[in-house]
């Protein structure tokens, strides 16, 4: 094996660690706490973790983000491949803190979600 060889190996495994997890702060008004997210976690655990902290309702609340960019742009996290992308995003960043807030569900989201799982137009 040349040294570039095991280099490869060794940012590989760096880069795609199962048990890396990073801070999540979750607030809902005056309420927050801390999480620890990792990039294997589903939207359902993370859902059941701040209803069972905060006592949300999570069927009447909707968790988004801030992506570690300097946009200003909230990200809904609709279902666990959006869990995966903001955790890839921010490791790439190298930002180890992901700022989830809930907020009240729209309606819109929920119809446009839908058909996007159902293969709507």
């Amino acid at each position: 094996m040349l040294f570039t060889d095991i280099a490869r190996h060794i940012s590989f495994v760096f880069l795609c660690d199962p048990m890396e997890k990073l801070s999540g702060r979750c607030s809902f008004g005056d309420q927050s706490f801390v999480l620890l997210i990792g990039r294997d976690m589903d939207l359902a655990s993370i859902h059941s973790k701040v209803s069972e902290r905060l006592g949300v309702n999570m069927q009447e609340n909707m968790l988004k983000y801030l992506p570690p960019m300097d946009t200003h742009v909230e990200q809904v996290l609709l279902d666990d491949g959006d869990v995966q992308a903001m955790f890839d995003l921010h490791k790439c960043q190298g930002i180890s803190f992901i700022n989830l807030q809930i907020h009240a569900v729209d309606t819109r989201y929920l119809s446009t979600h839908a058909s996007r799982q159902s293969g709507d137009p």
